[in-house]
């Protein structure tokens, strides 16, 4: 229980000290996408090769948030097998019972999961943010050559 309590405490500073950066990062993503896509359509920008610094920048950029997506969606299933595991003990050994049903209980209460300010980072988040901010993108050409070309 003390490895799971330092290693929860140190997710909590984390949490503290980066959640703006996470944040920033995810809002990055967004800017970055606006981007790539304003740039590779851009009749102004067709005469440059540019085509492949945009993919380096995007594919740099999109690679930090879906690997820390990835490292949170580690510590929150090691959480969840921990709670598996005691709710067993808990179930099958009598002896310890007050011992486990105080462990579960810190457990419970101690989630271990890296936060973006706003909301906890997940594989799922993050896709769905990704879906979001390309659809946000196209929304934001249609508008831009909607009055561009009235």
């Amino acid at each position: 229980m003390d490895i799971y309590n330092k290693i929860s405490d140190c997710l909590r500073i984390f949490n503290k000290i980066f959640t703006w950066q996470v944040l920033v990062m995810f809002n990055s993503w967004l800017a970055a996408t606006l981007l790539v896509i304003c740039r590779n359509i851009s009749p102004t920008l067709q005469k440059y090769n540019i085509f492949w610094s945009d993919i380096f920048l995007y594919s740099i950029l999109n690679y930090r948030p879906i690997y820390l997506a990835y490292i949170s969606g580690r510590f929150q299933k090691e959480h969840k097998k921990t709670v598996t595991i005691l709710q067993q003990v808990l179930m099958h050994d009598t002896e310890y019972y007050d011992q486990v049903k105080t462990m579960l209980d810190l457990v419970l209460i101690k989630k271990m999961n890296i936060s973006a300010k706003v909301f906890p980072v997940s594989l799922s988040i993050v896709l769905s943010f990704s879906g979001q901010a390309i659809s946000f993108a196209v929304l934001m050409i249609q508008y831009f050559y909607m009055h561009q070309f009235q």
